[in-house]
């Protein structure tokens, strides 16, 4: 492939470029002054050193035998009557004027000065440039092309030259061709021309389109994974040709899919779609690639499940069957309690029943599978008690375990029966005013069985058998301590009559102790 880059601008320049060189070696060895185009210049005579009073006239002319004019001292200068600069020329301290410069004007001039004893000749080099180019004595012209690519197998530039007749002014067309490679693509090309008189001028960039041959495909997964069952897994196949292609072949499960498009989607996965995944190019089977993909799942299923009913004492143990692509992670829950362990009871109890959830994820997925736990079990009571209440009232209260939760029957007429139950636990109170003695019974039962336990129950004041009892207590007590003192004394006096010894008023002493006796025993 080939690419032209022209580019044109117009030269202020009277000579052919082909005479450039020759131009530059000649202009080189001379003194030169350069005018713009259009613009008025002042040629100087041996650089303004000419001293007027030793001159007998000067005289300018260019080329060999181009005469322009002539000034003899304290003399009007005399203008040739030569059409190029008939109008355009005069004479200031010896230096020559040249309005409206033009490309013509190019050339050599050379000021003749006649002093008395010899005959002197300056040539002076005019160059003439415009706002595109300079001709100088360093170079004639510079034209420099910038190539901003990585390789280029073959270059060729060509240079076309077209000169104005009558303007002298020049178009020059710069080609540039070249056999562009994969390497070039969004390459930028550029033109630059220099001159010593301005400022360098670069065109604006351009870009062009390269094309070339795919070599390498590329399949990418566009989807976010990981990936679960049903979800949609989108597939990418992307190729470094130039331009890209317009289809692709898709290998799905082995199966060979053309599309014309470069994406192909899997809708709602599967297990069964994990595998490796192919694209290549329709016309080139062997330029291919691949990717994997991995369909995340997760079966959790239960040894039991829903609403499990077991009796009171029995034995339960759960399995947990986990089935996953990866490394699950499972926990257990009461309600909102969390478990340390797989639940299994050994003996159940009415505590033991609730709802038990199994938590299993892995890699973004989330499984719970739950279960509810009854126990039931016939009604016990396990105790039947009495307690003071306001008044002369009674408060009986029967506790019983038992699920589903029993009903109570009492024996007696009662008001404000109340009851309260946890876990298969339940208490029934009873509120009584009792107008003798009397036994009360109370019978729990559910559709599992019943059980009954009875209470007496007495019209007294609970307080007063109390104090009763608190007295006589006190009563013995001093009793026993006045019978252990009478033996004591026994014992003395019998010892003091052995011993032949008298005591003074043992006899009344004895008697009081008696009487003291006597009258405590009767209280």
């Amino acid at each position: 492939m080939y690419l032209t880059l022209p580019l044109q601008d117009i030269f202020t320049n009277a000579l052919y470029l082909q005479s450039c060189l020759l131009l530059c070696v000649l202009v080189s060895a001379l003194e030169t002054v350069t005018s713009k185009y259009g613009d008025t210049i002042e040629i100087p005579c041996n650089n303004g050193r000419v001293v007027e009073a030793e001159v007998t006239f000067v005289k300018w002319k260019y080329d060999k035998d181009g005469n322009i004019l002539v000034k003899h001292r304290d003399q009007n200068a005399t203008v040739s009557n030569d059409v190029n600069y008939k109008n355009r020329v005069s004479i200031k301290d010896f230096s020559l004027v040249i309005t409206q410069v033009a490309m013509a004007d190019q050339r050599t001039f050379t000021c003749m000065v006649v002093v008395e004893e010899d005959i002197l000749e300056y040539p002076v080099q005019l160059a003439i440039y415009s706002d595109f180019l300079l001709f100088g004595t360093i170079f004639c012209l510079s034209l420099l092309m910038f190539f901003f690519f990585l390789f280029i197998t073959a270059i060729k530039i060509t240079t076309n030259v077209d000169v104005d007749e009558e303007t002298g002014l020049s178009t020059t067309t710069s080609t540039l061709e070249y056999t562009a490679v994969k390497g070039d693509i969004d390459a930028k090309f550029t033109c630059q021309v220099q001159h010593i008189k301005s400022a360098n001028m670069d065109s604006s960039p351009l870009v062009f389109t390269v094309n070339y041959p795919t070599e390498r495909v590329n399949l990418q997964v566009v989807s976010q994974g990981p990936f679960k069952e049903g979800d949609n897994v989108t597939l990418k196949c992307t190729a470094d040709g130039n331009p890209p292609p317009s289809s692709y072949n898709f290998y799905i499960n082995g199966e060979e899919k053309t599309v014309d498009s470069s994406t192909y989607t899997l809708t709602s996965v599967t297990r069964e779609n994990t595998g490796e995944y192919k694209c290549s190019l329709v016309d080139n089977e062997d330029i291919v690639a691949s990717v994997p993909i991995t369909v995340e799942y997760l079966d959790v299923v239960l040894s039991s499940t829903g609403k499990i009913v077991k009796k009171l004492g029995e034995s339960l143990e759960m399995t947990v069957d986990v089935k996953a692509s990866g490394a699950p992670q499972t926990s257990w829950k009461k309600g909102n309690a969390k478990l340390n362990s797989l639940p299994k009871f050994d003996k159940l109890t009415y505590s033991d029943s609730g709802v038990y959830e199994c938590i299993v994820s892995m890699a973004g997925l989330k499984k719970t599978q739950t279960f509810e736990l009854v126990v039931e079990g016939s009604p016990v009571i396990k105790n039947l008690i009495k307690e003071r209440g306001e008044g002369m009232t009674k408060v009986l209260k029967c506790a019983a375990e038992s699920f589903p939760k029993p009903t109570v029957q009492w024996s007696v007429n009662g008001s404000n029966v109340e009851s309260a139950s946890e876990h298969g636990k339940v208490t029934y109170s009873l509120t009584i005013v009792p107008n003798g003695n009397l036994t009360v019974s109370c019978t729990v039962s559910n559709v599992l069985g019943s059980d009954i336990k009875s209470i007496n129950v007495s019209a007294r004041n609970d307080q007063t058998i109390l104090a009763v009892g608190i007295v006589v207590g006190l009563m013995l007590a001093v009793l026993a301590i006045g019978l252990a003192y009478w033996l004591y004394m026994k014992k003395f006096r019998q010892g003091s009559w052995k011993t032949g010894e008298k005591e003074d008023g043992s006899a009344e002493e004895s008697k009081k102790l008696e009487e003291n006796q006597s009258q405590k025993a009767d209280v």
